[in-house]
């Protein structure tokens, strides 16, 4: 009876293991949490490509984002073969990498000499810290990509005392690119190190072995990927995805960046707020020296190596506004330091660094919570369109949609017959769209003038942290009615009571309707003013303009801020003309109305 011996093996095991069984058990309760807290649809851009990518791997699709995956595409696919829905099955495949992330750490912390009790805290810190939990049940790769960069430096680890462990070390790093590109980063110290004392040892085999693994691996993954694609499409991508780096990025990484956005965003965010995070810091610092005090410095250089230098390359190459997910790699690392606070000979101090970790794990999960539970509603981009698809016939409706919802768009509406149509794209006057049909509008903040159908949002400052600001509003739009005047998507309502303005903004009035005389303040930025035939007029800061908006495209009036720059105004006014009283075609700059003043102001 094989099996019935393995089995009483198993348990002899436990029994002189019980860090293992309280391990398996916690990692089974914190699987099932994920489980039963998992979004009830798809969030942001990148969860719905992959969901595509399900069905049709195209690298040029993923752009502007580095193009490939295929790793984690794979997976995808594999546990989607298992369970049918593609969402679940994305969602599945992160849960199995956050269990996976945790029992990584708890072992390499094991592995370097720590004991059960900080290496629980390393692995029940990464667990509950927020931007780990909050991507840990999603459809995106960060995750996978985190567990893949620790499973890599555990044997790095392993390969410092036995280099044959090498070869596996290389296989495992060139899978985890193949999930996330910069899981690298992680590893490149410490692999620099391991391979630099095998050179010194002479163990030149398991260096070609380990070259050859990785290269194969590469192969392995990124060979099909180039295939399905199509070669020339598959290097273009890469160029395009290049060039987006290293032109539209560059602002938001160092040195470009502004230095207080880098911290806000990869060295607070990821905490949940400022408070837990100077908490955590306080911890990173304090635990890295109690390491060293207990004699395992060792374990101190190789999480530094490969979580302060992650952070470090990572500012400079990586986009800050989604650092909440790009710091991901680094995680386990800086949280296996900051459990070394738990770590020594005192037992009083040890109790009292575990107090407050327990405190901090208790209080972040608390913080967080209502973000979990606010995510099994449909997200509201999600919420919206599904909301269009289910009142409107796909066959007489056009949909105006924002860029950022463009997969979601593609996803629901275009698969279903719907014409979609950007909304930097749109005209002014929406209904020109389709006269014989139904125009709607799925953007993120309202339009003036425009009324709203359906409005969802999840309204909550501790959700933003920990996203990029977007995705978290959506409002469903009908256009103006006949003969009202018509403002172009780039205008939009602020929740403030003020408008912004991104890009050039179009004020139209149908070829029925009687002129209007506008009158626009300029507010956060100088804006430009131009109608046809007329020389443009330049508005400073708190300038107005007033100037006649005639019938027909030719009569309406563009105002731009600075190029790619999102201005804060006045509500734009419009009031009727006396058809009595000749109106010039426009007015010199003049203050605005004061307070109260008679006027049309579209709400």
């Amino acid at each position: 009876m094989p099996l019935l011996r393995s089995a009483s093996s198993w348990r002899e095991s436990l029994r002189g293991r019980p860090d293992v069984a309280w391990l398996a058990l916690a990692c089974a309760a914190y699987g099932l949490a994920l489980l039963v807290l998992r979004p009830a649809s798809p969030f942001e851009w990148d969860e719905v490509l992959f969901q595509g990518a399900l069905d049709r791997y195209d690298v040029g699709a993923h752009l502007p984002h580095p193009p490939g995956y295929p790793a984690y595409v794979a997976a995808g696919r594999a546990a989607r073969f298992l369970v049918g829905d593609p969402l679940l099955a994305l969602q599945l495949v992160g849960i199995v990498a956050a269990v996976m992330a945790v029992v990584w750490v708890y072992t390499l912390a094991r592995r370097l000499g720590a004991q059960p009790g900080p290496a629980a805290a390393a692995g029940g810190l990464l667990a509950v810290t927020p931007a780990f939990a909050f991507n840990a049940n999603v459809g995106l790769s960060d995750v996978l990509g985190a567990a893949a960069a620790v499973a890599t430096v555990l044997l790095l680890v392993r390969a410092w005392d036995e280099p044959r462990a090498m070869p596996l070390a290389a296989a495992v790093c060139a899978a985890g690119m193949a999930v996330r590109p910069q899981v690298a980063a992680a590893s490149l110290l410490v692999g620099i190190a391991v391979v630099a004392r095998a050179a010194r040892a002479g163990k030149w085999r398991w260096i070609g072995l380990a070259a050859l693994a990785g290269v194969a691996v590469s192969v392995v993954f990124w060979a099909p990927a180039v295939l399905l694609t199509g070669a020339q499409r598959f290097v273009r991508a890469a160029q395009q995805a290049q060039r987006w780096v290293t032109e539209v990025e560059v602002g938001y990484r160092l040195p470009q960046a502004p230095l207080g956005k880098i911290v806000e965003h990869w060295l607070v965010r990821p905490f949940g707020g400022r408070n837990p995070a100077i908490a955590m810091w306080l911890l990173v610092g304090w635990g890295t020296w109690r390491w060293v005090r207990a004699g395992r410095g060792r374990l101190a250089a190789v999480a530094a190596a490969s979580g302060l230098g992650y952070l470090v390359l990572a500012v400079f190459t990586l986009n800050f506004t989604t650092s909440v997910r790009y710091v991901l790699p680094a995680m386990p690392f800086l949280l296996l330091l900051a459990a070394g606070s738990v770590a020594g000979d005192r037992r009083a101090v040890r109790c009292a660094a575990a107090a407050v970790v327990v405190v901090w794990a208790i209080a972040v999960t608390a913080r967080t919570l209502p973000v979990y539970r606010l995510r099994q509603e449909a997200a509201p981009p999600w919420a919206a369109l599904e909301w269009v698809r289910a009142h409107y016939l796909a066959d007489r409706t056009t949909v105006v949609y924002d860029e950022g919802f463009a997969p979601h768009a593609k996803h629901l509406l275009r698969s279903a017959g719907f014409a979609i149509v950007p909304a930097r794209e749109a005209p002014a006057c929406g209904r020109s769209l389709r006269p014989d049909g139904d125009v709607v509008y799925v953007v993120e903040r309202p339009i003036p003038g425009q009324d709203v159908l359906l409005a969802r949002s999840w309204r909550s400052p501790k959700l933003r942290r920990l996203t990029r600001d977007r995705y978290v509003e959506a409002v469903v739009l009908s256009p103006p009615a006949a003969g009202q005047p018509c403002f172009s998507p780039a205008w939009r309502l602020r929740a403030e009571g003020d408008w912004s303005l991104f890009g050039t903004g179009t004020i139209e009035l149908p070829e029925t309707a009687p002129s209007r005389l506008v009158t626009v303040r300029a507010g956060t930025n100088a804006l430009r003013v131009a109608v046809a035939g007329r020389a443009e007029q330049t508005l400073l800061q708190g300038e107005a303009l007033a100037v006649e908006l005639t019938p027909g495209k030719a009569g309406a009036i563009r105002v731009s801020p600075p190029a790619k720059v999102t201005t804060r105004l006045d509500p734009v006014r419009l009031d009727q003309l006396d058809p009595d009283v000749a109106m010039p075609g426009a007015t010199p700059p003049r203050p605005g109305p004061a307070p109260g003043e008679k006027g049309g102001t579209l709400p």
